[in-house]
């Protein structure tokens, strides 16, 4: 159990940047909130059908073994998604992007939802009958912890990494930071234009995504394929005794 909690707790640091940040460095660059409100409802219907597919492929034994495959590819497109913030068009929002947006969208909530169904019905294998909603309930909460700790990290860090001035054409004198709303605000009511010189989401991003590709093959990975091959009496919290 402390192995799988360690998994947990680990496991979905590559994604957060994509998860937690890009959304947000796509309404900064112009992309409309309600092309992403758009792209949330057709998203809702493909999680629907996709999800029983998904669970029918995490049947038997190897029900952690789709997860596997899943954290691949939404490390494969976590990449694609900061690749779309850096790719945006110049000139505003045009059909072709909005519909590249929309298939990352769908293919990372694909493997999301491939990721989630495996491990919760790895979850249902191993919890123990006697007390299998405690179990249930406490292994869950950890998954969602896993990915919900990292997320103040990596936007703290984003901003740490970011470099941006406000800039006033001939007053170099007059340039002051403008990385939060508020001094980007001031920026634009004083008449200068916030440039951004180094912007920590490309930084963070690919930082987070090796280290999750190096965690995956150096031990998550391994771990959970041994935790799979275990006997699901290894995981009863209550062990019956011998008479």
């Amino acid at each position: 159990m402390r192995e799988l909690i360690l998994v947990l707790m680990i496991c979905k640091i590559g994604f957060i940047p994509n998860d937690s940040v890009t959304h947000l460095k796509l309404v900064e660059k112009g992309f409309h909130k309600e092309d992403m409100a758009l792209a949330v409802l057709i998203d809702f219907p493909v999680q629907i059908i996709f999800g029983y597919y998904a669970a029918r492929w995490s049947q038997g034994k190897n029900a952690i073994t789709p997860w596997r495959y899943a954290y691949m590819a939404r490390l494969f497109f976590s990449f694609l998604g900061m690749m779309s913030v850096y790719w945006i068009p110049a000139g505003g929002v045009t059909a072709s992007y909005f519909y590249f947006i929309l298939a990352i969208k769908i293919a990372a909530s694909m493997a999301s939802t491939v990721q989630f169904v495996g491990i919760s019905a790895f979850f249902t294998q191993i919890a123990d009958p006697v007390i299998g909603g405690t179990y249930m309930t406490l292994v869950n909460t950890l998954s969602n912890f896993g990915g919900t700790w990292p997320v103040y990290f990596v936007l703290e860090f984003v901003d740490w990494f970011s470099v941006a001035t406000c800039h006033f054409p001939g007053e170099h004198s007059r340039e002051f930071t403008c990385l939060t709303r508020p001094q980007k605000e001031q920026c634009g009511q004083e008449g200068g234009k916030c440039v951004v010189h180094r912007d920590g989401y490309y930084t963070v991003s690919i930082f987070c995504m090796a280290v999750g590709l190096v965690l995956f093959y150096a031990f998550i990975r391994p771990t959970v394929m041994k935790l799979e091959a275990l006997d699901l009496r290894a995981w009863r919290v209550i062990r019956s005794s011998k008479s």
